[in-house]
């Protein structure tokens, strides 16, 4: 541990990996200027003599006065964002300058978000698992302190890192477009992007707020439900959109947002959005709820989102291979899974029509286990087209998504399959009841013969999966621990009831048996004989 540099307080701080070789030097250090402005506006607030344009003016100067070979510390950002979280709560529309205010706000954001502190974000996120989102959420709240009060309010603020644009509704004709990009005042680097984002009108609000990140892709953690992904990366500017007053239920026309890529050699496109925690003790992260993907053109390097509620977008992208494999696993696994249920299926109408034809000499069952196949491949095939692989492996899994609801290819067939299959059963177990070697039977003996009906065609047929399909969530864990059970039993059931308890095999069993005993005597015998008459040669 060392000292800050001079002109700053804190300390520098140097941790080894497991591996023993030093990591970077961590700097919380902030500058004492920066500081002094924190500590003078907690003291103005307690007294209400707060004046917001000077301490605005003093942070901004301060946040981009830095040297060539300098940038802005951990301390440095974390003090700023807090004095900008503490100018939120007193500052009020009616200030006589809110426009300068709004201006040297957004300039100061500006400042923390500039490309020379990427680094400093980088190691704020490594040390503490926050980044720049906390920059996100702070700006919202200012933008919402503004326009729930004055709906009328109207500013256009372009900035080297980002772009904020704040109005009324009233002009609204048909839909919104953020940003307009053949408007003048627009910074170039937004202007000759490809990003934007559309939305119909809404009668119900007053005004909107829209602002679109340039460098936050590096400056925020990537994680996604609580879990942090190496491979994940935001591969576009952040865009945030916000209706005033808020719309909390689902929008009625979803908004559309267009995200041009930073780099074309990334895949794997999810729509996601920011979702901030509930907890204090637990970190945000990127979720996809509600989104999902429209078009991925790799040519003209952009992604089309849709979501249903208004928020901070982003697209996240990785490395095309760590997926493309799990990919590759799940379309595999939804392949196979199908041909093993409609072969069940096929199983269930062969025994079918044994019972309906028990004299027919013809034989269904090669065409039916084609049927099996084709229909599996089909399946899968539609799937794969309609989807464009989106829902094809998760991050807990390789397996299909129950939030796209690509799961449903799988599930529809698989529930089809268990409904027919239960039918035939019920229908076997009818006919054989109806028997007349049944009849002669007590109903202890008819019912104990039923069972085992069941007990035999039950795991060949697949109904212990239809445990599985109810055990969907952790509501139904009771069906999860029978499913489990069940299944795991599967090929041991089947292995009893359809081999060492069939009657043909046990057939076919002794009668080798006998053939195997018949030989192996005859050999002794013959073996016998041969040593006799070797003995009386020898003497």
């Amino acid at each position: 541990m060392h000292n800050c540099p001079t002109g700053y307080r804190g300390n520098v701080t140097r941790y080894c990996s497991k591996t023993g070789i030093y990591q970077d030097p961590v700097y919380n250090c902030t500058k004492a200027s920066i500081e002094n402005i924190y500590n003078k506006l907690i003291e103005a607030k307690k007294t209400g003599q707060v004046n917001i344009v000077d301490v605005l003016d003093e942070l901004s100067n301060e946040t981009s006065d830095t040297d060539e070979n300098s940038t802005l510390l951990i301390g440095d950002i974390n003090v700023a964002v807090n004095t900008l979280a503490q100018i939120v709560d007193v500052v009020t529309v009616n200030t006589t300058d809110i426009k300068n205010v709004t201006d040297s706000y957004i300039q100061t954001i500006n400042n923390i978000l500039d490309e020379s502190t990427t680094q400093t974000w980088k190691v704020n996120i490594n040390q503490t698992g926050s980044g720049a989102d906390v920059v996100l959420k702070t700006t919202d709240r200012f933008v919402e302190k503004i326009l729930t009060k004055s709906y009328n309010f109207t500013a256009e603020i372009s900035k080297s890192n980002l772009y904020l644009k704040m109005a009324p509704v009233q002009s609204c004709n048909g839909a919104l477009n953020f940003p307009e990009h053949g408007k003048e005042g627009i910074s170039e680097w937004a202007r000759s992007r490809k990003d934007r984002l559309v939305i119909d009108c809404d009668s119900t609000v007053e005004s909107f707020s829209g602002i679109m990140y340039r460098n936050v892709s590096l400056m925020i953690s990537s994680s996604t439900n609580n879990t942090k992904s190496e491979d994940l990366q935001l591969n576009a500017p952040v865009i945030s959109f916000t209706f005033y007053p808020n719309i909390t239920r689902q929008l009625v026309s979803p908004v559309e947002i267009q995200f041009q890529l930073y780099n074309n050699t990334l895949d794997n496109a999810r729509c996601s959005f920011w979702k901030e925690s509930k907890s204090e003790t637990s970190l945000g992260y990127w979720s996809d709820e509600g989104c999902r993907l429209k078009k991925y053109d790799k040519d003209e390097e952009v992604v089309v989102c849709v979501c249903d509620h208004l928020t901070n977008f982003a697209v996240l992208m990785s490395p095309s291979t760590h997926q493309d494999i799990c990919t590759a696993m799940a379309v595999l696994l939804h392949l196979v899974f199908l041909i093993v249920f409609f072969g069940m299926l096929a199983e269930g109408c062969y025994l079918s029509y044994t019972v309906l034809k028990p004299l027919s000499t013809i034989k269904p069952g090669m065409p039916l286990m084609i049927s099996s196949y084709v229909l599996a491949v089909i399946i899968v095939v539609i799937s794969v087209g309609a989807s464009q692989l989106q829902g094809y492996g998760t991050e807990q899994a390789c397996w299909l998504s129950t939030e796209t609801g690509l799961i449903w290819a799988f599930i529809a067939p698989v529930v089809v399959v268990i409904v027919v299959n239960f039918i035939i059963v019920v229908f076997v177990i009818r006919t054989m009841c109806g028997t007349t070697a049944m009849s002669k039977k007590s109903n202890k003996g008819r019912a104990k013969a039923a069972l085992r009906c069941i007990l035999v065609l039950m795991p060949v047929m697949g109904l212990t999966w239809g445990f599985g399909v109810l055990s969907f969530n952790s509501d139904t864990i009771a069906f999860q621990y029978i499913f489990a059970i069940l299944n795991s039993f599967q090929g041991l059931l089947i292995f009893i009831f359809h081999c060492v308890l069939d009657k043909k095999i046990k057939d076919a069993f002794t009668k080798q048996r006998h053939k195997w005993l018949q030989s192996t005597q005859s050999f002794g015998i013959s073996g016998g004989k041969r040593s006799k008459t070797q003995d009386t040669s020898v003497f």
